[in-house]
């Protein structure tokens, strides 16, 4: 099997353990985001083609379990992982801190994105409703489960897939 039908089985996998499994173990807010955190690897290794379709992939499948527009997450995940893709070659992705980094950063700019995207329902600022975002989603678990989840990932593509 190819590194690149490794890598969409590997996404399936870990979106049903997100949609399924994990939120029936744990609260929700102490699940890493596994699937996305994943795309943004295999849009740096693969490109900007492949990240921009494993994002849509991802962002319609997101779509469909959720109840506000459609649309909204394939054009964020979408964006997201062909950005990856583009700037891949500017990435060392061995140091564990990029390996933090990098989804940290981009876990931020996507709850930022979900956050303007919420209409005000009250007088909030968009500012506050953003540090609600962070302080309410896995935004954490997520920085720290990362570096794990590139070694998983270097090892189900064996050893010379990844740079």
């Amino acid at each position: 099997m190819s590194s690149r039908k490794r890598t969409f089985f590997l996404l399936v996998v870990f979106l049903i353990l997100e949609t399924t499994l994990f939120p029936i173990l744990t609260n929700p807010r102490w699940i890493p985001a596994l699937s996305f955190v994943l795309m943004v690897f295999a849009s740096l290794r693969f490109g900007p083609r492949y990240g921009l379709g494993l994002g849509l992939f991802l962002g319609l499948c997101m779509d469909a379990l959720s109840v506000g527009h459609f649309g909204v997450f394939a054009c964020l995940y979408g964006t997201i992982g062909w950005t990856c893709g583009r700037v891949s070659s500017m990435i060392f992705l061995e140091s564990p801190l990029t390996q933090c980094f990098v989804p940290g950063v981009l876990y931020l700019v996507y709850l930022g994105c979900l956050v303007l995207w919420t209409p005000f329902e009250d007088d909030a600022s968009q500012w506050s409703l953003y540090l609600q975002a962070i302080q309410y989603s896995s935004f954490w678990v997520t920085v720290i489960v990362s570096p794990g989840i590139y070694q998983f990932y270097r090892r189900v593509l064996g050893r010379k897939a990844l740079p």
